[in-house]
């Protein structure tokens, strides 16, 4: 499955390199992709007030629908919330380019849509994720800070429980002896284990969940899946993949960033680049609990290294 998922992050890659010619081309793929979600997003809701999960087994769904957890087609809580924190950012990206006043109420309403689902998904990476992409935001996005601030404002005061669930969700007890975060260790301390075992050479694509079964050294109280994006690179590629990769992953975000400043860059781009910024940044505590089989991951990822090459074009 690894290395299906390579071969389609390399072809959509080409394909976006080839096919993106311009930012304008980006706001529409993000337009479309926002617009992508509505189902996610409906399908949330519909399972947080129902309990009726249609598109996951019955066990799981049993467990899910007892804690009202939205999971729609994602198939586990932590992804369907990391898609969320990325609709959320789009979303202000969309308000923030809308002319149209009633286009930009339902941009917001959908903004706070997502953080109240990621919220209630009880996603603690995301969490987290959400906090610092909003301080983020309060810091650096100019003109957007007060309406993030408003949105923030609106989901503590209207949404039952959230100072609690973001308390509740955001500890993380590192000496657990079961449950999720037992669980967690255990895969993390495997995974430097067998990049250890590899010489740093990693175990190859699509090895992590055999090696765990068979070859563990720690207990995962019977998880498999790895389900932290970083560790499935280092564990899966190595350390020297790894490395090339974080370093190229920053170079992203300082281009945004940087592009996102410049005085003779136009309103638009200036907008762009920063909520691409804003993305990847959230995305680096965000993707701890996500797995790197989500595909619409490289989707973005395509998109966003296609922004980076339009710099060269450009010059």
């Amino acid at each position: 499955r690894q290395v299906f998922f390579v071969f389609m992050a390399l072809t959509i890659l080409i394909v976006c390199m080839n096919r993106i010619q311009s930012e304008e081309d980006i706001r529409k793929t993000i337009e479309v992709f926002v617009m992508g979600t509505i189902l996610q997003t409906g399908l949330g809701w519909y399972e947080y007030f129902t309990g009726d999960y249609m598109y996951i087994d019955k066990a799981r769904s049993i467990t899910y629908a007892a804690e009202q957890l939205p999971v729609a087609l994602m198939n586990n809580v932590n992804d369907f919330a990391t898609l969320m924190l990325v609709t959320f950012i789009f979303s202000l990206y969309l308000f923030a380019l809308e002319k149209n006043h009633i286009a930009k109420v339902l941009c917001l309403a959908y903004s706070a849509s997502c953080i109240t689902l990621i919220l209630l998904s009880g996603s603690r990476a995301n969490m987290i994720a959400l906090l610092c992409v909003i301080g983020f935001y309060l810091l650096f996005s100019g003109r957007n800070k007060l309406f993030v601030g408003f949105l923030v404002a609106a989901v503590l005061l209207f949404v039952p429980g959230v100072s609690e669930t973001i308390q509740e969700g955001t500890e993380i007890n590192f000496q657990a002896n079961s449950g999720s975060d037992f669980a967690r260790m255990g895969l993390i301390e495997n995974g430097f284990y067998f990049v250890k075992e590899s010489y740093g050479f990693g175990i190859g694509a699509g090895q992590i969940e055999y090696y765990i079964k068979y070859k563990s050294l720690y207990n995962t109280a019977g998880a498999t899946n790895m389900h932290n994006f970083w560790m499935e690179i280092l564990t899966n590629y190595g350390i020297v993949i790894f490395i090339g990769y974080l370093i190229y992953y920053f170079k992203l975000i300082i281009s945004a960033y940087i592009k996102s400043l410049k005085s003779n860059t136009n309103e638009s781009s200036r907008k762009l680049n920063f909520t691409i910024c804003s993305v990847l940044v959230g995305f680096i505590i965000s993707c701890i609990s996500s797995s790197s089989s989500a595909e619409y991951l490289w989707v973005l990822f395509a998109v966003f290294v296609s922004n980076y090459k339009l710099k060269f074009k450009e010059a």
